[in-house]
């Protein structure tokens, strides 16, 4: 019986303490219905502790399971996020290497333009000392013309002149022999 208590089997402890007494049966066996009673309701209370921790049990799978399946849909959430992000970094950083190619490229074309421009501005300033020298020789060339022309008029004018003192001459002459 002391076996039974520190194993916490009381009702069986007190059936077999039971089975040695003396005493009415009427008494013995009340004695065995309580532990009966005793034995079932244990019984009930150790079943219905097992239905709570079973359905305690159930509650917390359920609420695991939901969280692993959270816990799944957050990381396929997070690898989409990471395979988005990392798209968008190698997008822009094949947009930036783009950008530095052209940045390249419009450097050199800054640097053909400008050296271009340079060569232009210097044939530019050439062709405007050829055409000042130009201009200069047109110039002396107008001056000329007019004084050719003005010693022309003069040479025109001299021989007019001398004619005509020739003719005043031969007139003279023609009358001092007529005379």
């Amino acid at each position: 019986a002391r076996a039974l208590a520190r194993q916490k089997r009381f009702a069986e402890g007190i059936r077999l303490c039971a089975t040695v007494l003396q005493g009415p049966s009427t008494c013995v066996d009340a004695l065995q219905s309580i532990c009966s009673t005793w034995e079932y309701a244990d019984q009930e209370l150790l079943q219905q502790h097992e239905d709570e921790l079973s359905a305690v049990l159930e509650e917390k799978d359920s609420e695991l399971a939901s969280e692993r399946r959270l816990r799944a849909d957050a990381e396929r959430r997070s690898l989409q996020l990471e395979a988005c992000r990392d798209e968008a970094v190698r997008s822009l950083m094949d947009e930036l290497c783009g950008t530095r190619e052209r940045l390249e490229c419009w450097k050199k074309r800054t640097g053909e333009k400008e050296h271009e421009l340079a060569s232009e501005s210097r044939r530019r300033q050439e062709a405007e000392r050829h055409l000042s020298w130009v201009k200069q020789r047109a110039d002396l060339h107008d001056a000329a013309l007019r004084e050719n022309a003005r010693l022309k008029k003069q040479l025109h004018e001299a021989k007019a002149r001398a004619a005509s003192a020739e003719a005043s001459a031969a007139a003279a002459e023609a009358r001092c022999r007529a005379a």
